[in-house]
């Protein structure tokens, strides 16, 4: 079966850099790796944004509730995760899980009754990857982008975010490793040592 390998963290973090790090470092031991975003580009929230003509997610939230675009998001990431399980892999490795969806849930509604019963049957990773970033760097490497911010990348938000993110974290049984993706990859050498010895205990 599948190993799962999940990286959360706020924008800029640096997730895309630590999932192509984790990516390169399996296939360099032979290993079978699939990489997936289970929350981008999903059935349910793409109809939500076409029906309602929404060009940004600043859009969708305005033109509908946050409880609502919370459920497409979670609704997207149970039905991805679904099939993806099913695939033949050693390792699979996800831009974003359960804990992504709840701290962005959270960032606009506190009904999170619906939400929490669909994640409750998503499959949980063997290893959850936190990303922890100052929100000056993170804030900085998202304007670098030169892309219009998205309703979560203000330094408000990117704040809130953070903070739901150690909540959460203290309260998960899953195993965890927290990685500081302050210092660019390539001069994080102590920090990739640990994150290292995490996802060789999963093999």
């Amino acid at each position: 079966m599948s190993k799962i390998i999940a990286l959360c963290g706020i924008d800029g973090s640096g997730k895309s850099t630590y999932i192509n790090y984790i990516s390169t470092y399996f296939l360099s031991l032979n290993k079978s790796v699939h990489v997936a975003d289970p929350m981008k580009n999903g059935i349910y929230n793409n109809s939500l944004r076409q029906g309602g003509s929404c060009k940004s997610s600043k859009v969708m939230y305005e033109k509908y509730t946050p409880e609502l675009v919370s459920i497409t998001y979670a609704l997207d990431l149970l039905n991805s995760m679904n099939k993806i399980v099913n695939l033949n892999h050693d390792v699979i490795i996800t831009h974003r899980h359960y804990l992504c969806c709840l701290a962005c849930a959270e960032l606009f509604t506190n009904n999170l009754d619906m939400i929490r019963k669909i994640i409750s049957l998503v499959k949980r990773p063997d290893l959850i990857v936190y990303l922890d970033t100052d929100i000056e760097v993170a804030y900085s490497r998202i304007v670098k982008r030169a892309e219009e911010l998205s309703i979560k990348e203000d330094k408000l938000n990117l704040m809130k975010c953070k903070k739901t993110y150690e909540k959460l974290i203290e309260q998960i049984s899953t195993e965890l490793v927290i990685v500081n993706t302050d210092r660019d990859i390539t001069n994080n050498q102590f920090e990739l040592k640990k994150l290292n010895m995490k996802i060789n205990n999963i093999l």
